[in-house]
C-alpha cells in the first residue's frame, strides 16, 4: 500500500489512449520491489536479526530521503507550501512512524506473505474513511467490496500462522497508513510530488530515531542475512520503487497502476514460501483471495 499523490494520480491516462508496454514494466518493476521488500523486512527484524525497527527504518527513509530530495530538485519541482507544513507533519507522522515503523515491529513475528495481505485492506479502509469524512454514504459495490474484504481478513488472521504476538502491531499500522490516504488525497496542491514524498520521509525518519533513542533501542548489529535484507530495503523497495511509483501513476490508468495492491502481496507471499518455509492453510489462501477480491470490487467502484 502507498500513498497516490494528488497531482500524479490526476494527470494520468483514462486508458481510452491505450497503454504502452514500457509502463507495464515499471509497474512489474513496483510490484516486485515492493513484493520482495515485505520477505526483506521479515528477515530483518526477525527475532535474533540484531536490528530494532525504528533505528533500521529511520535509516531506510533517511536515505531514500535524501535520494528523492535531490531527484526533485534536479527535476525542478517546487518545494511544499510553508502554510501545509502542519498536516504534510501529521500525515507524514501516521504514514511513516505508526505506519512503517509499527509494520517493522510486526515482522518480528508476522509472516510476510500476511503482512502484505493485511496491507491489501487499506483501500477498504481508506474508502470507509474518505465517504465518513465527507458525509456520503458508501456506495453498493463499495459495501460488498468491504464485506467481503472483512469476511477475507477474519478469515486470514484467524489462521494459525497468523496468530503471531505482534499482529496487533500490523493491524495498525495498516489503519494508520489509511488514515494517511485519506488526509493526502485530501489535502491542497503543494510543491512537487517527489519533494513533497522526500520532505515527508524526512520526517518519518527523524521521528522514528527520536523513538530509538526514547525506548533505548540498541544500535543495529545485523546478522549477515540481516544486513543484506537491509541493502535491499534501502535500494530496491524504497529509493528506486517509489520514484518508479510516481512515474508510473503518470503513465497509466489509476485502476491499472493499483493492480500493485492485488500482485505485491501475491509476490511476497509465494516468496515468503518459497524462500524463508513459511507456511498458508487452505483457509488462509480463502481468506486472501476473498480478500484480494474485495479490495478490488472497492478500487472499481471507487473509480468507476
Amino acid at each position: 500500500m502507498v500513498l497516490v499523490p494528488e497531482s500524479v494520480g490526476h494527470s494520468a491516462p483514462t486508458g481510452q489512449e491505450g497503454i504502452g508496454w514500457l509502463p507495464l514494466v515499471g509497474l512489474g518493476g513496483v510490484v516486485f520491489g515492493w513484493g520482495t521488500g515485505y520477505v526483506a523486512g521479515s528477515v530483518v527484524f526477525a527475532t535474533g536479526s540484531g536490528v530494532g525497527p525504528f533505528w533500521a527504518t529511520g535509516l531506510r527513509l533517511a536515505v531514500a530521503g535524501l535520494f528523492l530530495e535531490v531527484l526533485g530538485r534536479v527535476k525542478g519541482e517546487d518545494g511544499p507550501d510553508r502554510g501545509h507544513l502542519g498536516l504534510l507533519t501529521l500525515s507524514a507522522g501516521l504514514t511513516w512512524i505508526s505506519g512503517t515503523g509499527f509494520t517493522a515491529i510486526g515482522q518480528q513475528t508476522v509472516s510476510a506473505g500476511t503482512t502484505a495481505l493485511v496491507f491489501a485492506a487499506a483501500p477498504l479502509l481508506s474508502s470507509l474513511l474518505a465517504g465518513l469524512w465527507a458525509h456520503r454514504a458508501p456506495r453498493r459495490m463499495e459495501i460488498v467490496g468491504m464485506a467481503l474484504g472483512v469476511v477475507g481478513l477474519a478469515l486470514l488472521i484467524g489462521t494459525g500462522p497468523s496468530l503471531a504476538p505482534h499482529l496487533p502491531w500490523t493491524l495498525v499500522a495498516c489503519l494508520s497508513w489509511s488514515v494517511a490516504s485519506v488526509l493526502e488525497a485530501g489535502r491542497p496542491s503543494s510543491g512537487g510530488p517527489i519533494r513533497v514524498a522526500a520532505l515527508q520521509m524526512g520526517v518519518g525518519a527523524a521521528g522514528l530515531v527520536a523513538l530509538a533513542l526514547a525506548v533505548g533501542e540498541p544500535l543495529p548489529t545485523p546478522t549477515t542475512s540481516a544486513a543484506w535484507g537491509l541493502v535491499w530495503l534501502l535500494g530496491p523497495t524504497t529509493t528506486l520503487a517509489f520514484p518508479l511509483w510516481l512515474w508510473v501513476l503518470r503513465r497509466l490508468p489509476i485502476s491499472v497502476a493499483m493492480l500493485q495492491g492485488t500482485l505485491s502481496p501475491l509476490v511476497a507471499t509465494v516468496l515468503g514460501v518459497a524462500l524463508l518455509g513459511e507456511t498458508v492453510t487452505p483457509l488462509g489462501l480463502l481468506g486472501a483471495a476473498v480478500l484480494l477480491v474485495g479490495a478490488r470490487v472497492v478500487l472499481r467502484s471507487a473509480t468507476s
